[in-house]
């Protein structure tokens, strides 16, 4: 029993003894065979032999016997060539217990071809975070080989490895196939690897009908083109094409096919490359890719075709990112054909043709019609094109919301299939900006080019001219052949300077849409927003959202039966509402989104019609309603002396009439209504006020509505009330102004609608308290109309002088304006100062000093960051002073006020009791 014992220790003891790890020893290459170049000296070779080569540099190894070793590492970032001594050699790597082969990071492996074979054993596995070039065969197809690669594979030779399993291909490793024709190995691929074709030049490749990462051509010696008869179909990351010296790379070539090609990322084309989706006929063809579309140069095409008889080659490109091409030419057919041929290029994300990029279809081939282009994202696609007449023949159709950065021209042909088309569809949205969509053909008419606006779609302008002037200006160029602008589509109006609402037909309803937008945000002073030059009728919802949309009796607004105003407002930057008269039609109850530039919205409304066929037409205005007529209604005590309203009706219905009024938009920014109660509707019937009353009010001083029930007569309407001494309804001062003028002084104030006045008053003081007249000016109108008044103060005081004008009405009464100070020093510090501050009864001076010429902005601010007010002065330099009327919207708080010039910025502090 003890010498059975110690023979088993002995045979294990020689086992584990048998079992040596040698280390290359030589600085450079030398041969594998000498033993001495291996410590320790490696004299009898054994199949069990742990090989390591980790001393760095660069080494070329000979006379690599046909032999077997267990394990080869190659490490300490050595670079190594193995070569056989001559003849059929064979390194087999069979340890079968852990990694056997590794090539370390940093290393470099080199198979040279007369080491023909280096191969895995069963069950042993490789590691390659370095790089492993092979110019022989490596063999991975035993039965439980595994090789993993976290580095590089070169395959200038044959790899054996047929089962996916046995080869992987890690997180951002390279397989470079650098060989004519041969095989990519079957493996399994990480999203993140990339198979690198370097190497192709007469003979295709296979292998590639598997599922890879990222797929790279980049043969710049290549020398034919090749059909790859759908052999690719999967790559889950990038398909880049860098180069195939301008030799084609047609993808699906059997005729009567159904092809697929699926890319989960990018697909970049560059360099001297040429790549078609199909090469034949009655192939049904579609190319996705799950990111973006790039070309810098070469060609894409559809399909290629040298002959007839491509009967009905249907081709998709779905491109879920964006498409940015930037040179090369990008081709929906390319060649002849018989039959119809349909391409589409389906887009979620931007379209860029930039630089020298070309997208057309280039065939003349009567046979095949253009390209498409389909925009499918719900989120908003840019379209930009450098050179738009680069883009020809290659019809959009938008089913989602396309921008344009830049003009689209639109091929004209006198073939119906080839000019240009645009199809917004419904629920499509097309945004022109200021760009265009113009013809080929510049100001001569086109042929066949063509834009259409779907029954519920939608179209935005920012042009200055509108949807559509001429050849020259408008969104869309008259010089296209066919415009089509469905009644059925919403109209949006966003520029940022005034605009005109273009002429254009639509149909099947001549001058009709269905909701109308308009959100211009010009700040000019006095901007007139969008100006209708053709009547208007909406169907469905006209929104008010920033500027106003200005109607005259030529070019009416008009709300058919059921249709609704949304959103007027008294925006104190960017009012909306409707300056100009406004009609309804129908048996609804409606608020008409009425008011007048520079005086604001100021809503009438009527209850609703009892014949669905009955029209009102209303209209604000602002001037003197005594200018009309006399007070004839008893009771009537007086009617407003700056505004009223036209309300006329074309049938017989009998309605509620609401008149109205607020603190944003009174005849002066100082309180008109005192007590809301006494408010009345007042009635002109041509010849006098004869009739008023009030069946309801809503709301106080500051802002309300005041209702009249069953009117049956129309004509003027207006504001009254039943007291004598409340409400007064009569215009007072909207402002005074003082300024230094060479050796004088100029005082300027406004009536904004003149009534019952005598004569005017200027009264000069030094200190403010004693005032005495300097100048009488009789009233120039008294009709009710806005007036303004100068006067010189030819011997202005030196330092600080104080004016107020004083006012007498016919009947003797008298009022006062505010008081305004002016300093005449030219060494006064450049600023601006306010006065009262606090702020007693809702109006100040605002004091600019030694300012420089130009126009400043005013802005008022409250606590919570809203604007209450803004105006624009234009100030002829030096020093000025002008009196502000705070809104009555502006309560007890603290205020900050900003003025805004070319040159300065200054702000203070306004406090409000």
């Amino acid at each position: 029993m003890k010498n059975l014992l110690l023979l088993v220790a002995i045979l294990i003891a020689g086992s584990v003894n048998s079992q040596i790890t040698y280390t290359w020893n030589v600085a450079g290459g030398s041969s594998w065979a000498t033993a001495g170049n291996w410590t320790p000296t490696r004299t009898t070779p054994a199949a069990t032999d742990i090989l390591i080569i980790n001393n760095g540099g660069t080494k070329t190894i000979t006379n690599v016997p046909t032999q077997t070793i267990g394990r080869l590492t190659i490490s300490g970032n050595t670079t190594v060539t193995l070569s056989g001594g001559g003849g059929t050699q064979t390194l087999t790597i069979a340890n079968g217990t852990g990694t056997d082969l590794v090539i370390a990071n940093g290393s470099t492996l080199t198979q040279n071809a007369n080491l023909e074979n280096i191969t895995l054993s069963a069950n042993s596995t490789a590691d390659i975070s370095g790089t492993f070039i092979v110019n022989g065969n490596y063999n991975n197809n035993a039965t439980g080989t595994v090789t993993t690669v976290t580095g590089k594979v070169e395959n200038a030779g044959v790899i054996a490895s047929t089962t996916a399993a046995r080869l992987l291909f890690n997180a951002s490793s390279i397989y470079e196939h650098s060989r004519n024709g041969g095989n990519v190995p079957a493996a399994t691929w990480h999203s993140s690897s990339t198979c690198l074709i370097t190497g192709i030049t007469s003979n295709l490749l296979t292998g590639l009908d598997q599922s890879l990462g990222n797929l790279e051509w980049n043969c710049s010696s290549q020398s034919a083109s090749f059909n790859f008869s759908g052999m690719l179909t999967t790559v889950t990351g990038n398909l880049t094409i860098t180069d195939s010296d301008n030799y084609g790379l047609f993808m699906e070539n059997t005729a009567n096919s159904i092809y697929t090609l699926t890319i989960g990322g990018n697909f970049t084309l560059s360099g001297s490359s040429w790549f078609s989706i199909t090469n034949g006929n009655n192939i049904t063809a579609t190319m996705n890719v799950g990111s973006d579309f790039i070309i810098s140069n070469g060609f894409f095409d559809f399909h290629i075709a040298t002959g007839g008889g491509i009967a009905l080659n249907k081709i998709i490109l779905n491109v879920a990112g964006n498409y940015a091409q930037s040179g090369g030419t990008f081709d929906f057919a390319y060649g002849n054909s018989n039959t119809a041929n349909f391409t589409e290029l389906r887009l979620l994300g931007n379209l860029s043709v930039t630089g020298s990029g070309i997208m057309t279809t280039s065939t003349t081939d009567a046979d095949i019609s253009n390209g498409l282009v389909l925009f499918n994202n719900s989120v908003v696609q840019l379209f930009t094109a450098t050179t738009p007449s680069n883009i020809q023949y290659a019809n959009f159709t938008i089913n989602g919301r396309l921008q344009l950065l830049s003009d689209r021209v639109l091929a004209s042909n006198s073939t119906t299939g080839w000019a240009d088309k645009i199809v917004v569809n419904s629920g499509g949205t097309i945004d022109f900006g200021n760009n265009r969509l113009v013809s080929s053909t510049g100001a001569t008419s086109g042929v066949n080019n063509s834009f259409t606006l779907s029954a519920g779609a939608e179209a935005i302008t920012a042009n200055a001219n509108g949807f559509q002037q001429n050849a020259s200006t408008g969104s869309i160029s008259t010089a296209i052949s066919n415009r089509s602008f469905s009644s059925s589509a919403n109209y949006i109006y966003n520029g940022t300077t005034a605009q005109n609402s273009g002429l254009f037909t639509t149909s099947p309803v001549a001058n009709q849409v269905n909701n109308l937008t308009v959100n211009n945000t010009d700040a000019t002073y006095g901007s007139t927003g969008v100006t209708l030059q053709q009547p208007f009728a909406i169907a469905g919802t006209a929104t008010f959202t920033a500027g106003l949309i200005t109607s005259s009796s030529t070019n009416l607004l008009t709300f058919n039966d059921n249709a609704i105003a949304s959103g007027a407002n008294n925006n104190i930057l960017y009012p909306s509402f409707v300056n100009g008269p406004v009609r309804k039609i129908g048996n609804d109850p409606f608020v008409f989104p009425v008011g007048k530039l520079n005086a604001g919205y100021r809503l009438i409304g009527i209850s609703a019609p009892t014949v669905i066929t009955d029209a009102f037409t209303a209209e604000f205005i602002r001037g003197s309603s005594l200018g009309l007529g006399a007070i004839t209604a008893t009771g009537l005590q007086a009617v407003s002396a700056c505004e009223r309203w036209s309300l006329v009706r074309t049938g017989t219905s009998v309605v509620n009439v609401t008149l109205s009024w607020n603190g944003l938009s009174p005849c002066n920014m100082i309180a008109y209504v005192n007590n809301a109660s006494m408010i009345t509707v007042a009635s002109f019937n041509g010849t006098s006020w004869n009739q008023h009353g009030a069946s309801s009010y809503v709301g106080g001083a500051g802002s309300g509505t005041v209702t009249l029930n069953s009117i049956n007569y129309f004509n003027q309407f207006t504001l009254g009330t039943t007291s004598v001494t409340i409400n007064p309804l009569t215009v007072k001062f909207t402002g005074i102004n003082a300024y230094h003028s060479g050796n004088t002084n100029t005082v300027e104030w406004t009536n904004n609608a003149e009534e019952n006045i005598k004569q005017y008053e200027v009264e000069k003081s030094l200190d403010g308290i004693s005032f005495q007249l300097i100048k009488t000016t009789n009233a120039r109108s008294n009709n009710g109309t806005k007036q303004t008044y100068t006067v010189i103060d030819d011997n202005p005081a030196n330092g600080v002088v104080y004016y107020r004008v004083k006012a007498t009405e016919l009947n003797n009464a008298i009022f006062y304006s505010s008081i305004v100070k002016l300093v005449n020093n030219s060494s006064t510090k450049a600023g601006l100062a306010i006065y009262p501050n606090p702020v007693t009864n809702g109006q100040f001076n605002l004091q600019l000093n030694n300012l420089n010429v130009g126009d400043y902005q005013v802005r008022i601010i409250n606590n919570s960051g809203q604007v209450v007010y803004t105006n624009l002065i234009k100030h002829s330099g030096g020093t000025a002073t002008r009196s502000i009327d705070l809104p009555t919207s502006a309560k007890a708080g603290i205020y900050y006020l900003q003025l805004t010039g070319t040159v300065e910025a200054l702000h203070t502090t306004i406090f409000v009791q």
